[in-house]
């Protein structure tokens, strides 16, 4: 399913939930690089030896691009908010 796949792609850490607001604080804040733990996340997810490696064998192209273009514009807001 291509809609599963892209949001897997764009998948990020900043958009996690928990029950309690003061959980989510608590769990992000334990996380000192977010660009990183997302980058690692897509590996153990997408990579050769990841979870789906093997399965989306033949979408490397479209993987490269969701996961460049979600990175750049998570990378843009960040800026975003730093600059406001």
């Amino acid at each position: 399913d291509l809609g599963a796949f892209a949001k897997l792609a764009n998948l990020t850490v900043l958009e996690c939930s928990a029950s309690r607001p003061e959980d989510k604080a608590a769990i992000l804040g334990m996380i000192p690089d977010y660009h990183e733990f997302d980058a690692q996340l897509q590996a153990l997810i997408f990579d050769k030896r990841g979870l789906l490696g093997r399965e989306l064998l033949g979408f490397d192209i479209l993987y490269s691009a969701g996961r460049t273009a979600g990175r750049l514009q998570r990378i843009a807001s960040d800026l975003q908010q730093h600059v406001v």
